[in-house]
């Protein structure tokens, strides 16, 4: 199995993220290609090959902020900045696979909904604004971009570092972790080891769990390239992300990295599962988020249309948990190969 495995044990930004899948691929030009022509970007990706606490990597920077964004990435004021919505629209007149358009979607739809159930407030009210913004969504586009170029079967993760103390922001002194990042962070192993380490901010806190299938120490693999993303901060202890692109599972004594002794599709199935519970999780979240908005007394054009986008995500599940049938038929050898796409047809024109 084709597994990528993120060790997060330095802390974890966008662009630590980012500069390490960057460190994996292949044709970094042709990357950049593909990066500039979707229309994301009308200035450079600069990947600056760099050395920090003796470990050699790359440094990532896709705007002209000098550090990742931490809770200052929206307001709460009425009129300024861009919601939700707005962002998605943006997303979906870019040039970007539908996968990409999909991934970078849903993820800035956790984060919305992180701000949401931490400041108490509806999603509407969530006003995206200035470069750090910008610099969010570029880090999470570029991300999904990169991870679609490796393609791995399975994401593993180590427990993340979230860092401690207080960093001086454009919006005043946060402590560390910031709020969004606790409340994303539910459910996940992290450690905080003390001051001089990098940390994990929001938005890297919504790619690695929105990614990520299950957490551990890094599994028995045949390591094929190794990627560093070294941090924008300088600390003295190290602020450093280390991607592990290798094989496991089968391909390897026979046997799933992540769970021992268990057989790989026992691991496949797990790993669906937990995709699927992530999915119900988000429609979940954002019909929390409509029930608000009634309760608030929004305006019903609002509510509709954000009604209509919890019944489009749950639709998409149920074609994900019917085309796994359909997989899981054919390998017990209940249907024919031929059959196939035309079940598959038949399921999308039902599920509408």
């Amino acid at each position: 199995m084709r597994t990528l495995y993120l060790d997060c044990e330095n802390g974890a930004t966008e662009d630590m993220i980012c500069a390490a899948l960057w460190e994996l691929i292949d044709d970094k030009e042709e990357f950049l290609q593909d990066f500039y022509s979707a229309g994301l970007y009308q200035g450079r990706l600069n990947a600056s090959p760099t050395t920090h606490a003796g470990i050699p990597g790359t440094q990532f920077q896709l705007s002209s902020l000098e550090h990742p964004v931490y809770e200052e990435f929206f307001t709460l004021k009425d009129g300024e900045g861009v919601t939700l919505q707005d962002i998605r629209g943006e997303i979906q007149a870019m040039y970007l696979s539908s996968r990409v358009q999909r991934d970078s979607s849903e993820i800035l739809f956790l984060l919305t909904d992180a701000a949401c159930q931490t400041y108490n407030c509806c999603m509407d009210d969530i006003h995206f604004h200035g470069d750090a913004a910008n610099s969010l969504l570029y880090d999470v586009v570029c991300c999904c971009m990169l991870i679609e170029r490796l393609s791995p079967e399975n994401i593993i993760g180590s427990t993340i570092q979230i860092g401690s103390g207080e960093i001086k922001t454009e919006n005043g002194t946060l402590s560390i972790p910031t709020p969004t990042t606790v409340w994303l962070l539910q459910g996940v192993p992290v450690f905080a080891s003390g001051t001089g380490r990098g940390f994990c901010t929001p938005g890297s806190a919504a790619l690695l769990k929105y990614y990520i299938c299950s957490y551990g120490p890094l599994p028995v693999m045949n390591i094929d390239k190794i990627g560093c993303g070294i941090g924008a901060r300088d600390y003295e202890k190290g602020s450093y992300l280390r991607a592990f692109l290798g094989t496991t599972g089968d391909d390897l004594a026979g046997k799933d990295s992540r769970t021992e002794g268990a057989p790989a599709e026992d691991a496949d199935s797990e790993r669906q599962r937990k995709l699927l519970a992530n999915r119900i999780s988000r429609s979940i979240g954002h019909l929390n988020s409509v029930k608000r908005m009634v309760e608030m007394g929004r305006d019903p054009n609002d509510i509709l249309i954000q009604l209509a986008a919890v019944r489009s995500s749950i639709t998409s599940t149920s074609r994900v948990i019917m085309k796994q049938q359909l997989q899981d038929a054919m390998k017990n050898g209940k249907a024919a190969p031929e059959d196939l796409d035309d079940l598959y047809h038949m399921m999308d024109r039902y599920l509408k």
